[in-house]
């Protein structure tokens, strides 16, 4: 089976971020699909935090799932849980996006995050965060400016996650 990345088109404009887990597959998997984005996506500099979602602890569930969260500078988006591999790997799209830097630059985001066993007690893990441009006139903006403050962003995120992980 192809991974995510194979996937890709050529040009697709996206950012991965990879880290190895002292934890098994079956644990890591279980923390990561419902944790709460508020908790991992905190303000960065002037990137709003994520303030609020109306599915937490409950998300992944189920492959159509939904949930709507909102930044602490008032902007939202909408989320969709679009496929769900028990402890191989999980994707979403992201829509909707109000954020004044987003909108009308970026039509969607399409993420997925990818898990594997390596054989002694860890998980490495790859996550990808495809931008989708809202016109053909975005995609310099895309990889010049946006990539590289979502590749920080995330990046972020999972140095929580596996601090979180690694603690427990």
């Amino acid at each position: 089976m192809p991974t995510f990345q194979e996937s890709l088109p050529r040009d697709a404009l996206f950012v991965k971020v990879t880290r190895t887990i002292a934890r098994p597959v079956p644990e890591t998997f279980a923390y990561i699909v419902p944790v709460d984005v508020t908790h991992i996506f905190p303000r960065q500099g002037d990137m709003p935090g994520n303030v609020s979602t109306t599915v937490t602890t409950e998300w992944g569930q189920y492959v159509g799932q939904t949930r709507d969260t909102t930044a602490d500078d008032g902007s939202s988006f909408h989320e969709t849980l679009t496929s769900l591999e028990p402890n191989k790997s999980f994707g979403y799209k992201v829509e909707n996006l109000t954020s004044a830097a987003m909108k009308g630059v970026v039509e969607r985001i399409e993420g997925a995050w990818e898990f594997m066993d390596n054989g002694n007690g860890t998980t490495s893990i790859d996550w990808f965060y495809v931008l989708i441009p809202a016109n053909a006139a975005a995609v310099d903006a895309i990889r010049d400016k946006i990539i590289p403050r979502y590749r920080g962003r995330l990046e972020n995120a999972m140095s929580i996650l596996k601090a979180d992980l690694e603690r427990a």
